[in-house]
C-alpha cells in the first residue's frame, strides 16, 4: 500500500446512503445502471450492501457522503504533519585494494581498508552541522511509521521547526561553498598525503562536487483514492480497515515510545546521581540535566498519542525538576539524593506502563 492509500482510506467518509429517484433502486438507493448490482426475479440487491454496517461502498455512494468524525486512530495524524529532511554530502572515504597496503604473507581477506580523499575542516564543519540539524528535529518530532528520514512534526511547532530549517539550509549552503573554493587545493594536499594510493579519478569537477550537497525539506501531503473506490468498493473498504489497524498500531508505538524516551533520560538522570559504592559522588554533564528538562519543555507538543498517565508524570518531573541546576545538583548532596529518590518513583510507576514489543514499520513498498 502507498502512502497516499494508506491515509486517505484512513480518512475517507462515510455516511448514510443516499436516495434516487431512479426506477428499480437497490437498498443503498441507486437503480442498476449506476452500480454493480444483481436483479434475480423480483428481488434487487446491491454487491456492495454491507448487511453488517448497513451500508454501500459503490463509487456514487461514496462520493455522495459526507465526512464521518474521525476516529482515535486517524487522530495522531490530524495533530501532526509528515515530514521528510534529506541530507547528502560527498563521500571522502574510499575503499583501497588490500594488494596495495599488504605484508607478504598477509591474508587479503583479513584486511578491510579504505583511504580518506580529503582533508578538510570546512567538510568536518558540514558534517557537525548535520549531525546538529538531525538532534533539532530529532528534538521535536517524534519517528513516522514510514521510511528512516520522515518524522512526525506536531502542529504546535511546525511553524517554529520550518523557520529552524530553513535557516540551516542557508548556513549549510555557506559552508558548501566555501568547500567547494577550498576543493581544488584540497585535492592538490590529497596529492602529496596519499602518494602511490591517489587515483585521479577519484575527485569529480567542482561542479559535481557542489551537486553531491544537498538539504532537502518535504511536508507529505494526501489526495483522496477516488480511483480505487471506482474500481472497487470492496478493495477500498478492505485497505481502509487495513489503514485503520496500522495506523492505531503505531499510534500505541507512539505512546510506548515516549515511555521509553521519559524512563531512559530519568533512569541515566538517577545513576549519575547516585553515589559510587565507596560513598563517593559521580561525575556528569550539564547535559544530563538539560536533556530531561528539555524533554520535559517539549513533551506536551509531542504527546500527540495523548496520552494521560505519561503526561501526568511528566507534571510530576516538572514539579520535581523546577529550579534544579547541574551546578546546585554537584554542590548539594541532599539535593541530590532527593532528586535521585523522587526520579526513582516516577520510573518505577513508567516500568508498569511499558510494554516491550516489537517496532513495526509501515512499509509503503507492499503491494
Amino acid at each position: 500500500m502507498d502512502t497516499q492509500t494508506l491515509f486517505d482510506t484512513l480518512r475517507s467518509p462515510e455516511a448514510p446512503a443516499p436516495t434516487s429517484a431512479t426506477p428499480n433502486p437497490c437498498r443503498c438507493g441507486h437503480a442498476e445502471a449506476n452500480h454493480a448490482c444483481d436483479q434475480t426475479g423480483a428481488r434487487l440487491a446491491c454487491q456492495m450492501w454491507n448487511d453488517k454496517n448497513e451500508s454501500c461502498y459503490c463509487a456514487e455512494y461514496r462520493a455522495a457522503t459526507t465526512e464521518a468524525p474521525k476516529t482515535s486512530a486517524a487522530s495522531i495524524f490530524d495533530k501532526a504533519v509528515c515530514l521528510s529532511v534529506t541530507l547528502r554530502r560527498l563521500g571522502v572515504r574510499k575503499k583501497v585494494a588490500t594488494g596495495a597496503v599488504a605484508a607478504p604473507g598477509t591474508d587479503p581477506e583479513a584486511l578491510h581498508v579504505s583511504k580518506e580523499l580529503l582533508e578538510s575542516k570546512t567538510f568536518e564543519d558540514i558534517v557537525s552541522l548535520d549531525g546538529e540539524i538531525r538532534a533539532y528535529v530529532t528534538t521535536y518530532c517524534l519517528p513516522s511509521p514510514f521510511k528512516s528520514g520522515v518524522y512526525l512534526l506536531p502542529d504546535t511547532v511546525t511553524k517554529k521547526v520550518d523557520s529552524k530549517l530553513e535557516a540551516y539550509k542557508l548556513d549549510r549552503q555557506e559552508l558548501v561553498d566555501r568547500f567547494v573554493d577550498e576543493y581544488p587545493a584540497r585535492v592538490k594536499a590529497a596529492r602529496d598525503r596519499l602518494g602511490p594510493l591517489f587515483n585521479p579519478d577519484d575527485y569529480p569537477d567542482a561542479d559535481s562536487v557542489r551537486a553531491a550537497f544537498s538539504m532537502e525539506t518535504k511536508y507529505l501531503g494526501f489526495s483522496t483514492p477516488e480511483r480505487l473506490k471506482r474500481i472497487s468498493g470492496e478493495i477500498w473498504k478492505r485497505e481502509k480497515d487495513k489503514a485503520a489497524r496500522e495506523i492505531a498500531s503505531f499510534t500505541e508505538q507512539t505512546r510506548q515510545l515516549l515511555r521509553a524516551q521519559a524512563a531512559g533520560l530519568l533512569q541515566k538522570m538517577i545513576e549519575r546521581l547516585s553515589p559510587k559504592d565507596d560513598g563517593s559522588q559521580k561525575v556528569f554533564r550539564d547535559s544530563l540535566v538539560e536533556n530531561v528538562n528539555e524533554f520535559l519543555a517539549t513533551f506536551a507538543d509531542k504527546n500527540i498519542a495523548e496520552d494521560g498517565e505519561l503526561a501526568g508524570l511528566m507534571d510530576k518531573a516538572r514539579k520535581i525538576m523546577a529550579g534544579v541546576n547541574p551546578e546546585a545538583l554537584r554542590t548539594d548532596d541532599q539535593l541530590r539524593a532527593r532528586i535521585a529518590t523522587q526520579a526513582a518513583e516516577i520510573t518505577k510507576t513508567l516500568d508498569t506502563m511499558i510494554i516491550d514489543r516489537p517496532k513495526r514499520k509501515i512499509d509503503l513498498d507492499a503491494e
